[in-house]
Formats: structure tokens, sequence, C-alpha cells
């Protein structure tokens, strides 16, 4: 037969699965700072999409727990990926500055609200300065997940038995 084993099966492990595995050990950065690029990527896409329908359907259409609903379901998405992709251990834990675009929904319905006091534009005025923190936070944290600082590369797939 053109393999060279004749009629009989390839020893194991089978070739292939040994170049799969050191083509996985080769191109293991690459994938893994594509993932990174990818988390940061959907979540950023998905707050943007939040902050766009908040913005929308306060400032065009005037629905206030319109927006709220939709910026709660887009943050839940946005930590439901955050939470997917990253581990408790690693900076996974529960994310609060993740929560911009509904806390920016909160700020905009006392602003926008049926009956506005001084009061409460000063409230969502600090708010809105709460929520700029949260981003830098945001920014820290994410920093911190692409670049951890005590995750040590051991270089072995834990599905390889060790090789």
């Amino acid at each position: 037969s053109p393999s060279g084993y004749g009629r009989g099966a390839q020893p194991e492990p089978y070739e292939h699965f040994e170049l799969l595995r050191n083509a996985q050990k080769e191109w293991w950065g690459c994938e893994a700072y594509m993932r990174v690029c990818f988390l940061f990527g959907m979540m950023h896409l998905v707050m943007a999409f939040s902050y766009w329908i908040t913005l929308h359907n306060i400032a065009e259409l005037g629905m206030v727990w319109c927006s709220n609903l939709g910026a709660a379901g887009l943050t839940a998405g946005v930590w439901i990926i955050f939470r997917l992709d990253v581990l408790p251990e690693h900076g996974g834990a529960f994310p609060v500055e993740i929560g911009g675009p509904f806390v920016t929904s909160v700020t905009l319905g006392m602003m926008y609200g049926h009956t506005i006091t001084q009061t409460m534009m000063d409230v969502a005025r600090g708010v809105a300065i709460l929520i700029i923190f949260m981003h830098l936070a945001l920014v820290f944290r994410m920093y911190s997940v692409s670049k951890p600082l005590f995750g040590k590369a051991h270089h072995q797939a834990k599905e390889s038995g060790g090789r």
C-alpha cells in the first residue's frame, strides 16, 4: 500500500496527530493573541451597540424603559462573553466596569425624565463622571487580562498527556 504499512494499521500515536500537536505548540502564541483580540472586539462591538440603542431610545424616541431593557440585556451579554472567555482566577470574576451602558441608560433616564430637578441633574452628572472612570478601569482590566503578571506559560497542552 502507499502508506508503507501494508494491510496493517499505522502504529500509534498516529503521525497526523503528532504533526497537529507540534503545529499547535509552534503557533500557540498566535492563537492566544487572536483569542484576546476577538474577545476585545466582540465586547466592544456589543457595548457600542448598547450605547447606540440607549441613545436612540432616549434621545430620539423618548422611551426610557426600552432603553433600560436594551442596555440591561446587552450588558448581560457582554458579561457572559467576558465570563466565558476569561477564567475567574485570571481577572474574570465579575467586572462591574463593563456595566457602563446600563449605568448610562439609568443616568440618561434621570436627565431626560418627566420631572427634572437640579438635584437629579447634579446626581446624573456625577454618575456620568463615574462612567468615565468605569471605562478607565475597564482599560486596566483588559490590559491585565491580555498580559497576566503571574501566569507562567508551561507550553504543554492539557490534552497531550505531557508530550
